[in-house]
């Protein structure tokens, strides 16, 4: 489903985000017929689509970074993995940040 604009924003009092969705009229309308054809409210059915993609994603992203991982294993001993990681992880979590004059 394709989105024009899609803004987010500091959650509400219940701790929910609250996301702005622009949609193509043609987006529109597909989702409010999707949502009859279910009998739920376009909202409930666009949420539903929105936290699927973002799961989808995140699988995806998991899959690489295993496949990455299992290559590293497949050269290097587990402990220099780690290793190497724990460096990486250490040196982002202590760099200085640049303040602005």
């Amino acid at each position: 489903m394709p989105i024009d604009v899609l803004t987010t924003h500091y959650p509400d009092r219940h701790g929910q985000v609250v996301l702005n969705i622009a949609l193509s009229h043609p987006a529109d309308q597909a989702l409010r017929q999707a949502a009859a054809d279910v009998g739920q409210r376009p909202q409930d059915v666009l949420r539903e689509r929105v936290i699927a993609g973002i799961a989808r994603d995140q699988k995806q992203r998991a899959r690489c970074l295993e496949e990455r991982l299992e290559s590293l294993l497949a050269r290097h001993e587990p402990e220099e993995v780690l290793a190497c990681v724990a460096g990486l992880l250490y040196g982002r979590q202590h760099r200085r940040v640049p303040t602005a004059p």
